[in-house]
């Protein structure tokens, strides 16, 4: 006997009822008689099984629980398998037989009572919980795992800039070669006109420098804030030709503040922008020599073209640029964030070695600690980075690191930042020191746009660069956003205050 979509009770007698089997679809069941022979009832999904002396049947959960796992059986009249009604997880909301999950939280299978936070909001959409479905995947394409923080091995990596987003790697050769030579030109090429400023110092117009720098230090903090403003609900609810505006407009900013190709552009109605200001050029090495002035601009509008272009091309989560992550899957290394930060060493050592057995030493120096230093306390800080899926008072844990991936001790990783810090400022408060009346380039460059009381100050530029650096890791944007903004306005503030109060620039 089988009953769909109709109203109940179906039967109900004054004195005896036996039935051998019932299926109960599209409504709920009441069967009604002082006894009772129903060898079995079988619930539809959504719906939980019922006994007592009167009735055997299946009863809509109770308001706050809901029951999607599949429709219980009652055998006999007294043995009920099969689910029952649960809670609900919190900040839920339940119609009829239909679960709304809200956006930035997920639920996972073993466990459909508790909601988990997602440290990335992009990569748990939300959605319904339908009762005739069943329990889908909660999370994002390219995401799974509890609480949605790991990449599908087989097909997605980490984006470097933040260790909480995905991305898809690349398939076709063509993507590999082509990731492969934008890490080498962009580390390369920054490297290179950093390089020339440094070299051409006697040339240089102090002004310029000076303005240089507070621009490349104005793009150091734009990039961050932009990404937060893209994180709204504001944002999400502007005109997509905006939304499209403020994309082309960031990709510039980007590469201008690049650490590596590590950002990443998303498409419009699924996604917003997942970038971290990680830079070369906003550390301050870059002069204002006639190669430098005449080659930026243009490496920039082409580079912007470039990756313009390539975003058509890529759907949800689709990097334009560099992913690290997936480039060491490329030659053979696991996907893992310590995997990225040796590929990134070696080539930051690589061009400082070229780079100092071209012109000497300390050139190379300042040129990589004002390039690949603050980048280094980036990789360090994403080692740094914890976050709990659910509330302390509800028993949530903090979680550091990643299920996949093999990462560096939070204990080392905040030494070997401190030592980055000690190693950065120590090196250059030597050479200023001890070398302050050198030939080299390097040497001239540090101290040519200050006054001799100040002339240590661009260990301040160094050492702001580098906090600016950390934050952006140990506070991503997708977890922390408001108190990134917070940690950056103080440094912004007391390097400000500093500014006013000291005046290190020359005036003439």
């Amino acid at each position: 006997m089988t009953f769909i979509n109709a109203t109940a009770p179906q039967i109900q007698c004054a004195s005896r009822l036996r039935i051998i089997d019932v299926s109960v679809t599209g409504t709920t069941a009441s069967l009604m008689a002082p006894k009772r022979k129903i060898q079995r009832l079988t619930c539809d999904n959504g719906l939980e099984g019922y006994l007592d002396k009167m009735e055997t049947g299946c009863h809509r959960c109770r308001p706050g629980f809901f029951q999607l796992q599949g429709g219980p059986e009652i055998r006999n009249d007294n043995q009920v398998t099969g689910h029952n009604c649960i809670q609900a997880p919190q900040g839920s909301e339940q119609i009829d037989q239909i679960l709304q999950i809200r956006p930035g939280f997920m639920v996972a299978r073993s466990n459909l009572s508790t909601s988990l936070r997602c440290p990335n909001v992009m990569a748990c959409p939300g959605g319904q919980l339908i009762a005739d479905q069943g329990v889908r995947d909660m999370c994002e394409h390219g995401y799974e795992g509890r609480g949605c923080v790991n990449c599908q091995k087989s097909s997605h990596g980490r984006v470097t800039n933040n260790p909480f987003a995905c991305a898809a790697c690349a398939q076709r050769p063509f993507r590999k070669v082509f990731q492969w030579t934008w890490f080498i030109l962009q580390n390369s090429g920054i490297f290179a006109i950093s390089a020339s400023g440094v070299l051409m110092v006697e040339q240089e117009s102090y002004k310029s420098t000076i303005l240089t720098n507070q621009l490349m230090s104005y793009v150091t903090v734009s990039l961050p804030v932009l990404t937060a403003v893209m994180y709204s609900q504001t944002f999400r609810n502007t005109a997509e030709i905006v939304q499209d505006l403020l994309h082309t407009l960031q990709i510039p900013v980007e590469i201008a503040d690049s650490g590596g190709g590590l950002a990443c552009s998303h498409t419009v109605k699924r996604s917003i922008k997942n970038s971290q200001a990680h830079g070369f050029l906003s550390s301050g090495i870059i002069s204002s020599s006639i190669i430098t002035s005449r080659l930026l601009p243009g490496m920039m509008l082409v580079l912007a073209a470039v990756a313009r272009a390539e975003v058509k091309d890529y759907r949800f989560n689709a990097c334009w640029v560099l992913r690290l992550h997936q480039i060491c899957r490329y030659i053979g290394l696991k996907k893992t964030l310590y995997g990225t930060d040796v590929v990134f060493a070696a080539t930051a050592l690589c061009l400082m070695a070229i780079l100092g057995w071209l012109v000497d030493f300390w050139s190379a120096v300042v040129v990589g600690f004002n390039c690949f230093l603050p980048r280094i306390c980036f990789c360090l800080g994403r080692h740094l980075v914890c976050y709990r899926m659910l509330p302390q008072a509800q028993g949530g844990e903090m979680v550091c690191g990643f299920e996949e991936d093999a990462h560096i001790p939070k204990p080392m990783a905040c030494v070997m930042m401190v030592v980055c810090f000690l190693v950065g400022a120590g090196m250059w408060a030597v050479l200023l020191r001890y070398r302050g009346d050198s030939s080299s380039p390097g040497v001239m460059y540090l101290t040519n746009a200050y006054t001799t009381e100040c002339r240590m100050w661009e260990i301040t530029v160094l050492l702001r660069k580098m906090a600016l650096m950390a934050v952006n890791a140990i506070l991503p944007v997708t977890l922390h956003a408001s108190m990134q903004m917070e940690c950056i306005s103080m440094i912004l503030l007391i390097s400000l205050v500093m500014n006013h109060r000291c005046a290190p620039y020359v005036s003439k």
